[in-house]
């Protein structure tokens, strides 16, 4: 029962009069004496009244959810126009649950599913311009590009997408590094950004040497569920990111290959007929037999000519090393026979986990995850250049190395012949730039009557001076082969212009990547640090992307969304009466 206003003021007026009369007995000798106080009846309102013990009855809320594989924006274009990538929204009035689209599949208790197919998401690339390319056949794409919603009318709403289940839990394997879940997209950053952002971001040597630079982007998911009861009040979100590689190809680290290669092909070109070692040991024959001492007092000496025999093959052993890839089971991979640099950005910012478990908006390309891929790149490349140095001079000084030097000689002031003088010099390449190799000679052993007592004379003459060419081969091979100024060094010089080179550029391509694009994990637009703009949503609707790709710069709009869910509003819809 429940008492009206004017029934109320009328007895407390009683109360206090029947309290100052009992205040008056009490102070003074008992006493009749009148009162004011008075009781006036009262007049109620009666009417039913319950009591609620739940306020999540069926019928008391409206809801929505949503699930959106993909969405973006990029230069006014938008893929709200790509009329075959719907998300699925599903609505709930209060009365029952309301899919769009209608032709959504129903899992019951107000739950609907309806993935994205691989054809929309090409179309929807094409509406963009391009930004997006999509490896998966059309077979592979079941269970990865999943959009789930459920909306009811006690306040729950759930939205889910990409690699989740039908009841909207997001797949373990994609927070399991290594799980073997296939890639679902290729962000193509050049075509996202634009050449003249690119340039200014990454410096215009960097835009100009990287040909392609691509996010790849691993299965995804995400999911939230509000519940919106008045006695409730929570929300939870969930995301799962498999893997996410940073790919760059380079110019100048394809060069480094071909570079190392064109050295290595000059360097052998070097102990080639003509050549300058060959050359160089020619001449130095020549000098010790037309020097003091030589021969030249006894006999005229011609133009010799030389040949070198040796089992060195430089481009062989250099080429073994440059169609590799480098770093291989680490997060940092250089492909030098294509010029890819591929950075495994999950397993660089952590090794366990990955992407998951990040606080919300969490920047993925970071000062630290950059900075630690960076320092990869040169480390490898610095171990290319040892390694092809190292394997270059292990295969000159190993190789076997037979010079024939071929003298002809006539009789002093004549034109009559006195035969070939041949001398040999073999060993390897290192014990003849040593001093140690054979030296050898031979020629003038069948000389004619006339020309016998000069026969005696060269032949008395040569084994002195043998020590002498054997001194002389070695410092022509320490100039002309080994030293400062020599093939070798020469070879030395290519190869670390072209690994600094690719360093720098590679380094810089990756490192200066946050002033052209920001890559987000846990992408919640109403919490702090989120990048705008993002998936449009209605007041009161709270969502969660697994990643956000975006472009940093105010000049150029463009940014991408995948695994979006979302909930909300919820609206409080009591009955009336009640």
């Amino acid at each position: 029962m429940i008492r009206t206003r004017s029934a109320s003021v009328a007895v407390v007026l009683g109360l206090v009069s029947l309290l100052v009369a009992v205040w008056g007995l009490r102070s003074g000798p008992a006493r009749a004496e009148l009162t004011d106080a008075a009781w006036t009846d009262g007049e109620y309102v009666h009417t039913a009244m319950s009591t609620r013990t739940t306020w999540c009855d069926t019928g008391l809320y409206r809801t929505s959810a949503r699930g959106q594989f993909f969405t973006g924006a990029l230069l006014g274009r938008s893929t709200d126009a790509t009329a075959s990538l719907v998300p699925l929204l599903v609505r709930n009035p209060g009365s029952g649950s309301l899919p769009s689209p209608a032709t959504a599949t129903s899992l019951g208790d107000h739950a609907y599913a309806n993935p994205v197919a691989v054809s929309a998401l090409r179309t929807a690339a094409l509406d963009l311009g391009s930004p997006l390319t999509v490896p998966l056949a059309d077979g592979a794409a079941a269970g990865l590009l999943s959009q789930y919603a459920r909306a009811t009318s006690t306040g729950v709403s759930a939205g889910a997408a990409g690699a989740v289940s039908d009841s909207g839990v997001v797949s373990a394997g994609t927070r399991t590094p290594g799980s073997g879940l296939p890639e679902v997209a290729s962000v193509d950053v050049r075509t996202l950004a634009g050449s003249t952002l690119l340039a200014g971001g990454l410096g215009s040597g960097a835009a100009a040497d990287l040909t392609d630079i691509r996010l790849r982007i691993g299965a995804v998911g995400s999911s939230i569920v509000q519940d919106g009861c008045l006695s409730a009040g929570t929300v939870t979100r969930d995301y799962g990111v498999a893997h996410l590689r940073l790919e760059e190809r380079s110019t100048a680290l394809a060069a480094v290959s071909t570079g190392m290669n064109s050295a290595a092909a000059t360097l052998q070109s070097a102990l080639s007929a003509g050549g300058s070692v060959v050359t160089g040991l020619r001449n130095a024959t020549l000098g010790v037999l037309t020097g003091p001492g030589g021969l030249l007092t006894l006999v005229g000496v011609g133009t010799p000519t030389a040949t070198l025999t040796t089992s060195a093959n430089l481009p062989q052993a250099v080429s073994a090393l440059t169609g590799r890839t480098l770093g291989t089971g680490t997060p940092v991979t250089l492909d030098l026979a294509t010029g890819t640099t591929v950075v495994d950005l999950a397993a660089l910012t952590d090794p366990t986990t990955g992407l998951n478990g990040r606080p919300p908006n969490s920047e993925v390309l970071t000062t630290a995850t950059l900075g630690s891929a960076v320092s990869s790149v040169g480390t490898l490349l610095a171990g290319q250049r040892t390694e092809v140095l190292s394997t270059a001079r292990s295969a000159l000084d190993s190789a076997s190395a037979t010079l024939v030097v071929t003298v002809p000689l006539t009789l002093l002031n004549s034109a009559v012949s006195l035969g070939t003088l041949q001398i040999t010099a073999s060993g390897t390449l290192a014990t003849l730039a040593a001093g140690t190799g054979t030296v050898t000679w031979s020629g003038l052993n069948s000389c004619g009557v006339t020309t016998a007592a000069v026969c005696t004379a060269v032949n008395t003459l040569m084994p002195t001076l043998v020590p002498l060419i054997r001194t002389a081969l070695a410092t022509s091979l320490t100039s002309t082969l080994y030293g400062l100024s020599g093939a070798e060094a020469a070879f030395i010089g290519t190869v670390t212009s072209a690994v600094d080179t690719a360093t720098s550029l590679v380094g810089t391509g990756i490192n200066a990547l946050p002033n052209v694009v920001s890559v987000h994990v846990n992408a919640q637009p109403d919490q702090p640090g989120a990048r705008t703009p993002t998936v449009p949503l209605a007041p009161g609707e709270l969502a969660v992307s697994a990643i956000r790709v975006g472009l940093v710069p105010v000049t150029r709009l463009g940014w991408l969304a995948f695994a979006t869910s979302s909930s909300g509003p919820t609206g409080y819809s009591p009955v009336t009466g009640t």
